[in-house]
């Protein structure tokens, strides 16, 4: 049976329970979960073996947003089975401290694989500058190899994933530069932008919801002080992370006389769109972002 027969299958018996083949795989065959459906792509990037890529399984699906994630029962038992489980780290997932001390999985949080100073105020979301995630893929293929996978099929894809991952930065850089001197300033839902405004030159003008989770609320007294600071920048829109609440982010966007963009950030699009890969859906944010504030 192969990889990723094996994790699609557990996969199933996390969503729908009761997939037998999961519960007899061959021994020595790792199972793979990340996280979200963001870490599952960059994972599978890394996750090879002789006959090429393993499917890697999400613990939230496409669609969900990790912030309001949670776990059933069903769901932890079928997890016992993982043989390593990859997270995000930095509260992203609510319950994975709880989960992980629960089974006996080899795990390893892609945080703590990052330079204490790239973390920006302990907002979870590094994932936006490709650049920090390529300084995980070492310890992504690290983790691999020692749950079972081959070493040098590991190692030869970690380091054309790197590659691309840099490939993707300049090309992001590239595509930002080009934006109107006065129009750097963007808005967002909440604080899921900080890493990508960072790396690519941008400002930052706040967040409707001050907040590094989707599921706060604003106050009254920070949306007034908020809209009194955009009377003095350059902001052409509300960047609003797809499938997360936008109540407050319409309303507010209205008040100010703003559009809304949507864009990808907490979970992958469905297969066969540009953004059902980490690289694609970067590159489809980068080239929406400099649309959005008008390069020149």
């Amino acid at each position: 049976m192969s990889r990723g027969l094996l994790a699609g299958c557990l996969l199933s018996v996390l969503l729908i329970v009761g997939c037998t083949s999961a519960q007899s795989g061959e021994p020595g065959e790792p199972q793979v979960f990340a996280t979200t459906s963001i870490w599952a792509d960059i994972v599978s990037n890394v996750a090879c073996d002789a006959d090429g890529p393993t499917a890697v399984g999400s613990l939230v699906g496409r669609g969900d947003d990790p912030h309001a994630s949670t776990l059933t029962l069903a769901q932890r038992d079928a997890l016992s089975q993982a043989e390593l489980i990859v997270g995000n780290g930095l509260g992203l997932e609510p319950e994975l401290a709880s989960l992980l001390a629960d089974i006996d999985a080899p795990s390893v949080i892609l945080a703590d694989l990052l330079n204490p100073g790239d973390v920006v105020e302990a907002n979870p979301h590094f994932w936006m500058n490709p650049l920090l995630v390529a300084s995980t893929v070492d310890g992504i293929a690290d983790a691999l190899i020692g749950v079972g996978f081959d070493r040098p099929a590991v190692e030869k894809c970690a380091e054309a994933y790197k590659d691309e991952l840099v490939a993707l930065d300049e090309e992001l850089s590239n595509a930002l530069s080009s934006i109107a001197g006065e129009c750097q300033t963007i808005l967002t839902n909440h604080h899921s932008l900080d890493y990508f405004t960072l790396r690519y030159g941008l400002v930052s003008a706040g967040a409707i919801i001050p907040s590094m989770s989707s599921m706060a609320e604003p106050s009254l007294s920070e949306l007034d002080e908020l809209a009194e600071r955009l009377e003095d920048v350059c902001v052409s829109a509300v960047f609003v992370e797809n499938g997360v609440s936008d109540r407050s982010a319409s309303a507010f966007a209205e008040r100010v006389g703003l559009p809304i963009v949507v864009i990808n950030v907490e979970y992958l699009a469905a297969e066969g769109q540009l953004s059902s890969s980490y690289v694609g859906m970067m590159r489809e944010n980068g080239n929406v972002m400099a649309d959005a504030l008008g390069t020149g």
